[in-house]
């Protein structure tokens, strides 16, 4: 807890200063998007903190944005992780320092696996002893090992050519080594690639040019509910916000 207290302490202060002045409810919506969910990501960008370090964040978010102060004992109409939803999911938009957190631990384990910087160096030689990354147990196994016991894995196809016979994919193989409807979508939609003796490349899935962005790995990682027409309606970009927040109260 001793190391958290620096950011705990900054947060309390912008707080404290903020306390007295007549903010509007669209005010400290705009201070807590824009201001105080910003104020700990250097720190979320460097650690994973524990989950009460950042529970106790959210619950000053949240008696500020309720009571302007910091211990009021205005009554809150929705819990933090609810506001914490994009508006046409039901909320005002604000992010969930947790969901932040995991997509911030996801750029951590890109650079770590993808490029040869030197913190990487550093922690491979650390925590690795020079095995793969995958298979380093960790608590009660590595990731190599969590994989399902009927899932086949061929340990000797290193490279994407390896499954690839004369400009065409080798579908038998991939049939036998991927799920049947990965492997399916991988023949009908995806063409092989060129012979070529580099190596394979990292792709981040989640764009289309596989550079990893942070905001794509917030959007997979985030908690998410359906869609709802209704909140479409009320969260209306121009209409002001304590209109809109009346609506949703009522």
């Amino acid at each position: 807890m001793e190391f958290y207290k620096d950011i705990m302490k900054k947060v309390l202060d912008k707080l404290q200063s903020w306390q007295g002045k007549l903010l509007s409810v669209g005010g400290r919506a705009t201070l807590i998007t824009y201001v105080l969910q910003g104020m700990p990501i250097h720190l979320l960008s460097a650690v994973n903190p524990p989950v009460f370090v950042i529970n106790k964040l959210h619950k000053m978010f949240a008696q500020f944005f309720w009571s302007n102060a910091i211990g009021g004992k205005a009554r809150h109409w929705a819990s933090w992780d609810t506001l914490c939803l994009p508006k046409e999911e039901g909320w005002t938009g604000f992010r969930s320092l947790h969901d932040v957190s995991r997509a911030l631990f996801c750029k951590l384990w890109w650079n770590f696996r993808t490029k040869p910087i030197l913190w990487s160096s550093f922690m491979c030689q650390k925590y690795c002893k020079k095995m793969n990354a995958m298979v380093v147990p960790w608590r009660n196994g590595g990731l190599y090992f969590a994989t399902p016991l009927d899932f086949y894995c061929d340990e000797s196809i290193h490279n994407v050519h390896d499954v690839v016979l004369e400009d065409a994919w080798d579908a038998a193989r991939l049939m036998q080594i991927l799920p049947q409807d990965l492997a399916t979508h991988i023949i009908d939609n995806i063409k092989p690639p060129a012979l070529s003796d580099e190596l394979d490349k990292p792709f981040w899935m989640m764009k289309p040019k596989g550079n990893f962005t942070v905001k794509s790995a917030w959007d997979y990682v985030r908690r998410r509910r359906e869609h709802n027409a209704v909140f479409t309606k009320i969260w209306v970009k121009g209409l002001p916000f304590k209109i809109a927040f009346f609506m949703w109260k009522v």
